[in-house]
């Protein structure tokens, strides 16, 4: 009876270990997804956040924005002999 009685304490012992080990688990993939999905919507707002930048860059270096920034600061065409070539 003795035995008997160890023997299913044991099989109980053993089977919360593997219940525990389950939901440990299960807890830490449910973590790792939400710090993905952060990760993602960080990725995805830096993406949109560069185009934005890079629209503006392009906005700021246009020809026309340049020509009125010459113009606004009294800038004039370089003449022939300010002009250096490098190769």
């Amino acid at each position: 009876m003795r035995r008997n009685s160890k023997s299913y304490l044991f099989l109980i012992v053993l089977i919360a270990g593997v219940c525990f080990s389950f939901v440990y688990t299960r807890m830490q993939c449910v973590e790792l997804d939400y710090k993905i999905s952060n990760l993602n919507n960080k990725i995805n707002r830096l993406n949109l956040e560069n185009k934005e930048l890079k629209a503006d860059r392009a906005r700021f270096l246009s020809p026309k924005k340049l020509k009125s920034y010459a113009k606004k600061n009294k800038l004039s065409e370089p003449s022939r002999k300010q002009i250096i070539i490098l190769k």
